[in-house]
């Protein structure tokens, strides 16, 4: 499963550090990355970190472990810094004193869940792992599980220690962590000279030496060794902490919150909102046949379609995710969007098996979800989602366009109700010839009518034709307020127009 070091030391100086002849002579820790950004965020959108053997640095980068917009001696600082933090949480939240060693005899080897199944929490978190991709050799690696645990356990009572909860661990959050192991692990390799980070001396000493080997003039006789420090085994599991501390609180916590009206909310407004305006004819057949998609869109959110796809395809996924999520294409600024291109891949994988969809009953469109059929080229799903993000997008815009224009133009409709008003208490003068009964008597017919649409206050309007119409500024006022409440901006605005035309000539009068 490990990549070959030569090859990821290469891409790492081509695409990463960049050569010495390329970095600016005014500032010798310049990197390419930090020139490159774009591009390299391009990569993870176009699926090409797996070709050029790049995930690990630009989950760092994409994940702010590490800044790309520093220069190199910062971000050796940072990888340092980071490995230190970890180690002083994990010694904080995992008592080592308090984990004796259970021995079933004296003289056994201790088994790896004896030494962790020692609480509620202990004990649910090493159950998760023991089950986690069976089928992948590494995950039977007793230093393995004992990395995962304590990344979970020490993620879970951190979090407690925050939040004052004392349920913040849920099934799953085993799945989003092992997804960024899978990303990191091939690429990490094991390089004793620079695993002696326990004092500070020892700490600024590798950073000297490294810097000393980055402004060298034979950097690629060196470039392995600059590789191995940010893919050095002795920060694989701090690495893996940050990086899966960081997806977590991108919006997947909301996801595994106790309070399910958020999840229910995202999915709602996935359904409801965005596939009602991309799809009517999708989201209308899916109302028809009461397909409830909560249930399967639970499953892609909680564990961000690791159940759906191969790991080799849903890291594909994930670059796409992750990228989305902190560059905005409309202003290439960075910005924080809660992970929000996971709906948009739920809703490509929707939309990719539509012919099937509205041709099957709510069980059969279900099963379908549940059971999503395999894909050969999974880049293909995040180009679909891409475009409907697009699309939405536009989408959106004109209909707020739209109703900006409605709004506008109602209130100045408003403006000119208000003008009419002016001219005296009353909206149609008074007949000489009607008596106060008489006026009394139509007003009451007027008003008296089913329904409180304007259509319907004009439709009594014309079957009085023949009578004296009146009303008070007061009734008028009470109609007008009616009026408003309605949702049917359109008819309101028509039918004002129609029933101000119709009376123009009392109101010029």
């Amino acid at each position: 499963m490990k990549e070959s070091i030569d090859e990821c030391s290469q891409s790492f100086l081509q695409y990463i550090i960049g050569k010495q002849s390329e970095t600016n002579s005014k500032n010798v820790y310049a990197t390419k990355a930090g020139a490159n950004k774009e591009k390299l965020i391009s990569y993870a959108l176009t699926g090409k970190v797996t070709k050029f053997k790049l995930r690990p640095m630009l989950y760092k980068f994409l994940l702010r472990q590490i800044h790309i917009e520093k220069n190199f001696d910062v971000w050796i600082t940072q990888q340092i810094d980071n490995y230190v933090k970890y180690n002083k949480l994990k010694e904080e939240f995992l008592n080592e004193n308090s984990l004796k060693k259970l021995k079933s005899k004296e003289d056994d080897p201790l088994h790896w869940d004896s030494l962790y199944q020692t609480n509620e929490l202990r004990h649910l978190i090493s159950i998760d792992i023991a089950r986690t991709y069976q089928e992948i050799d590494i995950f039977q690696k007793e230093e393995i599980k004992t990395m995962l645990f304590n990344i979970l356990y020490t993620y879970t009572l951190s979090l407690q220690n925050k939040t004052n909860n004392k349920d913040t661990y849920k099934q799953g959050m085993n799945e989003i962590l092992s997804m960024f192991l899978l990303a990191l692990y091939p690429f990490y390799f094991p390089f004793a000279k620079y695993s002696q980070l326990s004092t500070e001396e020892s700490r600024q000493n590798i950073k000297n030496e490294i810097l000393i080997i980055y402004k060298s003039k034979v950097r690629d006789d060196y470039i392995k060794s600059l590789y191995l420090f940010f893919h050095n085994n002795i920060f694989l599991e701090s690495d893996l902490y940050f990086l899966f501390e960081t997806f977590m609180s991108k919006s997947m916590l909301d996801i595994y919150s106790d309070d399910k009206s958020k999840l229910l909310n995202r999915c709602k407004t996935l359904i409801d909102e965005k596939i009602k305006l991309l799809d009517s004819d999708l989201y209308n057949h899916f109302t028809i046949v009461d397909l409830q998609c909560g249930i399967f869109l639970e499953r892609w959110f909680k564990c961000v379609f690791a159940r759906e796809f191969p790991y080799e395809q849903c890291l594909i996924l994930w670059d796409a995710v992750i990228a989305n999520d902190l560059i905005d294409n409309s202003t290439k600024k960075q910005t924080e969007h809660g992970l929000e291109f996971i709906d948009y891949i739920c809703i490509a994988m929707i939309e990719s098996e539509r012919d099937l969809l509205l041709l099957k009953e709510e069980h059969e469109c279900l099963t379908l979800m549940l059971h999503y059929p395999e894909k050969e080229e999974i880049f293909d799903l995040v180009k679909l989602a891409e475009d409907k993000r697009i699309v939405y997008g536009d989408l959106l815009r004109k209909k707020e366009k739209l109703l900006n224009k409605g709004k506008k133009e109602i209130k100045e409709e408003k403006k000119e109700i208000k003008v009419v008003e002016k001219k005296g208490n009353k909206l149609i003068p008074e007949n000489e010839y009607d008596s106060e009964e008489e006026i009394k008597n139509n007003n009451e017919r007027l008003f008296n009518f089913k329904g409180n649409s304007l259509s319907a206050f004009l439709n009594n309007i014309n079957n009085n034709k023949g009578s004296a119409s009146y009303t008070t500024n007061k009734d008028f006022q009470e109609k007008k307020k009616i009026i408003e409440s309605k949702d049917d901006v359109i008819s309101a605005k028509l039918t004002i127009e129609n029933l101000y035309n119709k009376y123009k000539n009392y109101f010029d009068s």
